[in-house]
């Protein structure tokens, strides 16, 4: 209605009118400020952590909880967002509880019975390892302060074991260079066996003393300290050695 004809109705009319043009605009603004927020958290790729280390033997359940996509949760950390990790102590953090840590992708669903963890290639034999089988390997705890700039930092506690024990495990040949992980959601990523050997590389089984859940990458994950979270490969199931 233009605003002539809008002059030309009675007051009642008029501020009916005038608060529905209101809504209309305040909701649209809302829903994009809503949809904004949900493509930044979904193409967040800017992880960085940075970690400290001590070692423990410990046995853990294999079941994992059911998987959850959702928003990002209030975890006292969010003045963290814009900060470089590497200059953070995280060591005087509060740790994040698992049901504060933020998710914000979907993992697949595991058949644990069934699950395998294949390494071969260039390696003295090929190994094929149960989730029992992994749970075997002397555990590490790591500590590690996870940034997706201007969307969360999470400070959570990881457990798991060296990838340097594993590879160790396989026997790898002299002028191997290059591991390649894949992954269940057919993923794929490459890393340099000089860095794969490095002290804090490791494989996850938990978080937050619980079974990683599917969203954190069930049954295991590939943590590399002091890298971007797209180079945390979740739910690996198979390491080619080349």
């Amino acid at each position: 209605m233009d605003k002539s004809k809008l002059e030309n109705q009675p007051d009642t009319v008029q501020r009916m009118l005038i608060s529905r043009r209101q809504f209309i605009r305040d909701a649209g603004i809302l829903g994009g400020a809503v949809a904004g927020a949900l493509l930044l958290a979904s193409s967040c790729k800017n992880t960085i952590t940075i970690t400290s280390s001590v070692s423990e033997t410990r046995t853990v359940s294999s079941t994992a909880p059911p998987a959850t996509v959702r928003l990002p949760p209030v975890n006292g950390l969010e003045y963290l967002v814009n900060s470089d990790p590497s200059k953070v102590d995280n060591s005087r953090l509060p740790v994040t509880p698992l049901e504060l840590l933020h998710t914000l992708n979907p993992s697949p669903q595991v058949d644990i019975a069934g699950y395998r963890l294949n390494v071969h290639g260039q390696t003295s034999g090929t190994l094929s390892l149960a989730y029992s089988d992994l749970q075997q390997f002397p555990i590490t705890e790591q500590t590690s302060l996870l940034v997706c700039p201007t969307v969360f930092a999470d400070n959570e506690t990881l457990r798991g074991f060296k990838l340097s024990s594993l590879m160790n495990a396989a026997g790898v040949k002299p002028g191997a260079t290059q591991l390649i992980f894949r992954s269940l959601d057919n993923l794929q990523q490459n890393l340099a066996i000089g860095d794969a050997i490095g002290e804090d590389v490791m494989l996850a089984l938990e978080v937050d003393g619980q079974i990683l859940p599917r969203e954190h990458g069930y049954p295991i994950r590939l943590i590399r300290p002091g890298q971007m979270g797209v180079f945390w490969l979740k739910c690996i199931n198979d390491i080619e050695v080349v």
